[in-house]
């Protein structure tokens, strides 16, 4: 093997250890969804570390997912390292597409600073194995329609690129964003209609209209059948059959007042 060989070989390890990851924002993998409320990552990538752009190259695109919140909202912000190294974490906003960073707030208000580094073993191909870091953050009191929320993870003994990026995109709302719209109730089904032997049954609303009106209250004019109405043949009974009772009732009366005579 050449020298030229050897060398190549060398500074390609030394490439590929370099472009290994470190640290990067939670995609939520390891907590119930109900309590997690870290924005998401650009990417889940945890290798983004070009100096010359302030998420580290991952540029924000149609499918980058966008996270709501209210203003001056309490949040957990979640990362992960998968590479250990010493160092530091840091936490900041920019309200610009990331021409100007602001140091992000803890609940007392006071300016988050260097997060430390736990050490201890981590091992870059199982996430159990995964440093896990939350930093409880206030957001501005301000509405912000394209806000980037950064974490940044100093590395000591790298003087030429020290850091790791990685950037989520947010919205801070006036209000707490609305919940999907439920879907509407299925509109009710028509009401069956029926024949009745060829009459048409209506409603009390509509015979209304047409009611005929008595002493004695309303006179139901619905019947459209042939013949007599309902209810005629039993009146003309009882008329008839009146006086014939009360003859009938008036008759002992009668007889005692003719004995007493």
């Amino acid at each position: 093997m050449s020298q030229n060989q050897i060398v190549t070989i060398i500074v390609s390890l030394a490439l590929s250890s370099i472009a290994n990851g470190h640290a990067k924002l939670s995609n939520n993998t390891f907590q119930p969804k109900a309590t997690f409320n870290s924005p998401l990552p650009r990417t889940n990538s945890d290798s983004a570390k070009l100096q010359s752009h302030p998420c580290g190259g991952v540029e924000k695109s149609a499918t980058t997912p966008i996270t709501d919140y209210e203003i001056g909202k309490q949040i957990s912000v979640e990362w992960e390292e998968t590479i250990d190294h010493n160092g530091y974490y840091l936490l900041d906003l920019s309200k610009d597409n990331g021409v100007t960073w602001i140091p992000l707030k803890n609940p007392l208000g006071q300016n988050i600073g260097q997060v430390t580094d736990t050490p201890g073993n981590v091992n870059q191909g199982n996430p159990a194995t995964y440093h896990r870091y939350t930093q409880n953050v206030v957001l501005p009191s301000e509405t912000c329609p394209s806000c980037i929320l950064r974490m940044r993870q100093f590395m000591e003994g790298r003087p030429n690129d020290p850091y790791y990026f990685s950037c989520a995109d947010i919205r801070i709302l006036a209000t707490t964003p609305p919940p999907p719209p439920v879907d509407p109730m299925p509109p009710a089904p028509p009401p069956a209609s029926g024949n009745n032997g060829g009459n048409t049954s209506q409603s009390s609303t509509a015979n209304n209209g047409g009611a005929k009106f008595s002493s004695c209250g309303i006179i139901n004019n619905s019947y459209r059948g042939g013949g007599l109405p309902p209810g005629t043949t039993l009146a003309i009974v009882t008329l008839f059959l009146f006086p014939l009772l009360l003859l009938q009732a008036l008759r002992p009366e009668r007889a005692r007042r003719r004995k007493n005579l």
